[in-house]
């Protein structure tokens, strides 16, 4: 797997969270108090096939519901609002289809719903986080599991290779 290949997958994966998370925080208008949806069942869901042990379940529940609330908070501090982070999905998802690739579409994206530094900031620090999230999740799976993950978490499951040292 190339090195480009491997970053187009992180990037994909984190718009995908970004977008389920965005959706994840809207309530239902007919929702009760107390039953809105679950921050850990997109979480869930993407390992499903992987016929997850109920310790880690319960291990990944709790760090998705921590996660989400981290980065719910960054996001309001900076006044990205539900309904802007989902046009912004929309938008990035618009511009991928139409031919832009994902960094350039996500920052055209900013562009045109004017954004602002702080705004942009707080999107790259909630991806962070939930990479972080994600390479915990992995940390947390069999080798027989990490050979289960979708293509597009497999880059998590292996150690970061090291870069060659430079003769000095």
């Amino acid at each position: 797997m190339t090195k480009r290949s491997l970053l187009r997958g992180i990037t994909l994966c984190c718009v995908v969270l970004i977008a389920t998370t965005v959706v994840a925080q809207d309530k239902p208008k007919n929702a009760k108090k107390g039953k809105g949806r679950n921050p850990a069942a997109s979480v869930l869901k993407q390992l499903g096939d992987l016929e997850l042990t109920e310790e880690q379940t319960t291990k990944i529940t709790a760090m998705a519901k921590e996660s989400v609330v981290s980065m719910r908070k960054e996001r309001e501090e900076a006044g990205l609002t539900t309904e802007l982070m989902q046009k912004r999905t929309k938008l990035v998802q618009q511009l991928v289809k139409d031919g832009k690739k994902n960094l350039e579409a996500q920052a055209a994206a900013n562009k045109e719903l004017k954004l602002t530094e702080a705004q942009v900031a707080a999107l790259k620090k909630s991806n962070g986080q939930r990479m972080e999230m994600m390479k915990k999740i992995v940390a947390l799976l069999t080798d027989e599991q990490k050979a289960k993950l979708p293509q597009r978490l497999q880059g998590r499951a292996k150690p970061a290779k090291k870069g060659k040292k430079k003769p000095e």
